[in-house]
C-alpha cells in the first residue's frame, strides 16, 4: 500500500504539478516581503488576520441548484471583505448544502486543496455529510475555479507561487473569506460551525484554529501547515524552489518570510480533543513529521495515520469513515445531544491491513 501511494504522488507530481507550475514562472520580490518580517505579526495573529465585521448577503444570494427528499443544494456569492489585488478575487463564490433532516443544522465550512478546479470530490463528502443531518459550504478559495484571473491557463495558478508576497496575501484573504462565512451562519443561528480543510485548505483551517473562536470543530485532512517545508523539500514543489533560490532566496529566508501564515507559531482557540489530524504516513508533498510537530506544538489534539500518500489518502474509505464519525461525535456533542461510547485515542496509526 504505502508503495503504490507514494508511487502515485510522484506520477502526480512529475506528470502534472511540475508541468504547470514551470509555465507561470515568478520570482519573489524581496522589497515586498520584508513588510511580513515584523514580528507583531506572529505575537498577535489578529493584527493580520483581520475579522470582517459585516454580515455577508449570502441568504439574497442564494440560487437552487437541486433539491432532494433529504438536503437542498444552492449556489451562493458574496463581496470578499478584502481589497483584492485583481477584479477576479473580488467576489466570493460557493457551494451550500442544507440539509432538511434537522433544523437548526451543524454546519461544516469545507475548504479544497491548491488546483481544484471543480466540486465532485467535495460535493461528495457534502452530501454524505447532508444526508446525516449536517449542512456544509465549499467555498472557492482565490485564484481558483470562478475567482481564476482572466490570463489564468489552470484552476489556482498564482495562488501558490514563487511571488511569496501574493501567495500570503491569498492566504490572509482565504481567511478573511472563511471567517465572513462564519458571521453568517452564526447569524442565522447558534448551531454548530465546523471546518474540514484539505490540503491548502487545511493550512488555512489551521489559521483559522487559531484565531477563530467561533468554530466547534474542525478537521485538518493533510494540512500544508508548514509552507517553508512543502515550497523547499517536497516533492511538489521542485519548480517553485528553482525560481525561489535563483533570485538569491535561502531555506532561511523562505521560513522567515512565510512565518506570518505557518500556524505552528501561533495557539489554538479550540481544545485539543474538538481537532483532528488527518495525516498520510507517506505523503509526499507534505511530509509526515510537519503535521507531526504541529501535533506536539498544539498539545496533542486527536491524530489520525494512515499508510497512504497525498492523493490516495483522499480515496481511503476508512479515513473518509474516520472523519465522517468524528463530525458526527462533534457536532453531536456541541448541540448538547447524546453521544454514543466511542473510544478515541489522542494519537492512532491504521495499519496497512485495515480494510480500505
Amino acid at each position: 500500500m504505502k508503495k503504490l501511494a507514494r508511487w502515485l504522488d510522484l506520477f502526480v507530481f512529475r506528470a502534472f504539478t511540475h508541468r504547470k507550475l514551470r509555465m507561470s514562472r515568478r520570482e519573489p520580490d524581496r522589497r515586498k516581503l520584508q513588510a511580513y518580517l515584523h514580528p507583531d505579526l506572529w505575537s498577535d495573529p489578529e493584527s493580520f488576520y483581520v475579522k470582517p465585521a459585516a454580515v455577508p448577503p449570502i441568504s439574497q444570494s442564494l440560487s437552487l441548484v437541486k433539491r432532494r427528499r433529504r438536503y437542498e443544494v444552492f449556489d451562493f456569492h458574496f463581496p470578499s471583505a478584502v481589497v483584492p489585488p485583481h477584479p477576479e478575487l473580488g467576489t466570493v463564490y460557493g457551494r451550500y448544502f442544507k440539509t432538511r433532516m434537522a433544523e437548526p443544522a451543524p454546519t461544516v465550512i469545507v475548504l479544497h486543496g491548491w488546483l481544484a478546479f471543480n466540486y465532485i470530490w467535495y460535493t461528495s463528502i457534502c452530501q454524505k455529510l447532508a444526508r446525516t443531518g449536517t449542512s456544509s459550504l465549499i467555498i472557492q478559495l482565490p485564484y481558483h475555479m470562478q475567482r481564476r484571473l482572466r490570463t489564468a491557463r489552470y484552476s489556482g495558478e498564482w495562488a501558490i507561487s514563487g511571488d511569496m508576497a501574493q501567495s500570503i496575501e491569498m492566504i490572509r484573504q482565504s481567511v478573511a473569506d472563511t471567517r465572513s462565512v462564519i458571521n453568517w451562519l452564526a447569524a442565522q443561528s447558534t448551531a454548530p460551525i465546523g471546518l474540514w480543510g484539505v490540503s491548502l485548505g487545511g493550512w488555512i483551517g489551521a489559521l483559522l484554529v487559531a484565531v477563530e473562536s467561533r468554530l466547534d470543530f474542525a478537521v485538518l485532512m493533510t494540512p500544508a501547515v508548514r509552507p517553508d517545508d512543502v515550497m523547499w523539500f517536497s516533492e511538489l514543489c521542485p519548480p517553485l524552489r528553482e525560481v525561489i533560490a535563483s533570485a538569491g532566496f535561502t531555506y532561511d529566508d523562505v521560513e522567515a518570510v512565510l512565518r506570518v501564515v505557518t500556524p505552528k507559531y501561533f495557539s489554538p482557540r479550540l481544545a485539543p480533543e474538538r481537532l483532528l489530524l488527518v495525516q498520510a504516513d507517506v505523503d509526499q508533498a507534505v511530509r509526515p513529521h510537519t503535521i507531526e510537530e504541529l501535533w506536539r506544538v498544539w498539545g496533542h489534539p486527536r491524530r489520525h495515520r494512515y499508510p497512504h500518500g497525498h492523493i490516495s489518502i483522499i480515496m481511503s474509505l476508512r479515513a473518509l469513515a474516520d472523519v465522517f464519525a468524528f463530525i458526527e461525535e462533534m457536532a453531536r456533542e456541541a448541540s448538547g445531544a447524546p453521544v454514543p461510547s466511542r473510544q478515541w485515542s489522542a494519537d492512532r496509526s491504521v495499519s496497512s491491513g485495515s480494510s480500505d
